[in-house]
């Protein structure tokens, strides 16, 4: 990167251009913690501003600071001043490097191809050349494409993947959806913050049915079968699983009930709580696994009694039959 000339003052926060987002990386741009260590002990590290030709200063790096600083009531702030020769490139180079150390998230990686592309104007092939190891990422033009796409999602949905560290696979994927269909999407998930594994079942089981049924997401998690879910008195994890369960169902409808009718024979079969009978996920094969818990012989051998017994009744050989 080229040596740029640069002056070492205290401003006035007037000076600055406070609406001239260009090199707005971090995400989201109010740091609470930044804000609480600030009114400690003040700003460490100084603003990055570029001379802009009205001579107002624009910001390179340093907009989370200035947004604390501005919490706290300062009106003076330090600041390294570049001229206005540095070139524009230079100083997105800059803005990447000067919060390389805390490393960036998912929305800012996001901003940071965005902004070089359609702001500075690289090329794809100089983002994923110069940009990508820089940000330890491996380079290749499907990982900046699922990046990119990131800038279609909404405000809130955006937030969403931030709070939540939702992994790239999920976000890209959402990102494809329209504005309904991510808001209606975020008021489903954000009573159950689903895990990973989760998140991804139900996306690709609502995708499924979406498409199967010429409906849009928005239309899926529209419907009663979740309303009736968020008004139950249920915990999050049982609400979890009973939408996890309506959308199988939608997808799978004669999974479902398939697997209800072997749900009614298993509780007919009356087995004792320590033993718990494993169907194949999906129903997806033809074993049954049956688990036994004991803590001494005596307790197998009657878990093994108990299993020779039900091995002779008709609900078990129709549960097999269904397989």
């Amino acid at each position: 990167m080229m040596t740029e000339q640069k002056e070492y003052r205290e401003i006035s926060v007037d000076e600055i251009a406070g609406d001239d987002e260009t090199f707005l990386i971090s995400y989201p741009r109010l740091d609470e913690g930044l804000c609480r260590s600030l009114s400690r002990v003040g700003l460490l590290n100084p603003l990055l501003v570029r001379k802009r030709r009205d001579d107002r200063l624009q910001i390179i790096s340093g907009f989370r600071r200035l947004t604390a600083c501005l919490e706290n009531g300062m009106e003076k702030v330090p600041a390294l001043i570049y001229p206005k020769g540095m070139d524009s490139l230079n100083a997105f180079g800059l803005a990447v490097h000067d919060n390389l150390s805390r490393g960036y998230n998912l929305v800012e990686k996001s901003n940071i191809f965005h902004k070089l592309i359609n702001l500075i104007h690289a090329s794809h092939d100089e983002a994923i050349r110069d940009y990508m190891p820089l940000l330890g990422l491996n380079p290749g033009p499907s990982l900046l494409h699922d990046y990119l796409s990131l800038q279609n999602l909404t405000e809130d949905m955006r937030y969403y993947v931030h709070e939540t560290d939702m992994p790239l696979s999920c976000a890209s994927r959402i990102a494809s959806f329209n504005d309904r269909e991510q808001d209606t999407l975020l008021e489903f998930l954000r009573p159950l913050r689903p895990g990973l594994n989760r998140l991804r079942e139900m996306l690709a089981n609502a995708e499924e049915t979406a498409a199967r049924e010429g409906n849009d997401i928005a239309d899926i998690f529209s419907r009663k079968e979740f309303k009736v879910i968020s008004d139950s008195d249920a915990s999050r994890p049982r609400k979890l699983e009973m939408a996890r369960a309506a959308l199988k169902k939608m997808r799978f409808p004669e999974v479902s009930a398939t697997e209800s009718n072997i749900n009614e024979l298993t509780k007919a079969l009356k087995l004792p709580p320590d033993i718990t009978l494993r169907l194949p996920p999906y129903l997806e094969g033809d074993t049954i696994r049956a688990e036994l818990s004991f803590k001494s012989t005596d307790a197998l051998r009657r878990l093994a009694e108990k299993l020779m017994e039900v091995s002779d009744l008709e609900e078990l050989k129709k549960i097999c039959g269904l397989l």
